[in-house]
């Protein structure tokens, strides 16, 4: 924790303080030009460090691979602040919950545990990266391997729960 994805780092709103002094600097100059009441809980530092973006997933914590409703994007070139929603027919979703949090946070073996899960049976394929970010992907996916996740947990769509072990997902 804080996750990184090409260059790009991402945390938790709870973990902002595990962040590096030079980083704090960034989120604390970027989050004064938020519109006032703008909810967040995730937030992004461009690898250039010329934009911070401040996403809201509302129902991170209850939902497996929760949709992004909205974000603000602070642009420290342009001085622009940016505002979008999130697609209602197709909405960026999270995966990896746990790279966004560390260790104390309640849930953290939950998400760690539905992550192994997902690798264990190649969701996480390099085949499938640049497409399971969005929702219908992902569900078509999920269908056409014969899953579905209740609570936080893998299963085959036999109700039987992914096994997390060496190579493939087996059911158990």
């Amino acid at each position: 924790m804080p996750k990184i994805v090409n260059g790009n780092i991402y945390v938790h709103r709870m973990y902002v303080h595990a962040l590096t002094s030079e980083l704090m600097t960034w989120v604390n100059s970027a989050v004064v030009f938020l519109p006032v009441g703008c909810g967040w809980n995730l937030i992004k530092i461009d690898t250039d460090k010329s934009h911070v973006t401040f996403s809201e997933y509302p129902e991170f914590d209850a939902l497996a691979h929760p949709e992004l409703r909205q974000w603000n994007r602070i642009d420290f070139v342009s001085g622009e602040v940016k505002v979008g929603k999130g697609s209602l027919e197709n909405p960026t979703i999270l995966h990896r919950k746990e790279t966004f949090v560390d260790s104390s946070h309640r849930d953290f073996i939950t998400f760690s545990r539905l992550t192994r899960q997902e690798l264990a049976v190649g969701l996480y394929a390099k085949e499938h990266l640049s497409r399971i970010g969005h929702k219908l992907y992902w569900e078509q996916l999920l269908v056409n391997m014969g899953l579905e996740i209740v609570d936080h947990s893998l299963r085959y769509i036999s109700g039987k729960e992914v096994e997390i072990g060496m190579g493939r997902g087996r059911e158990r």
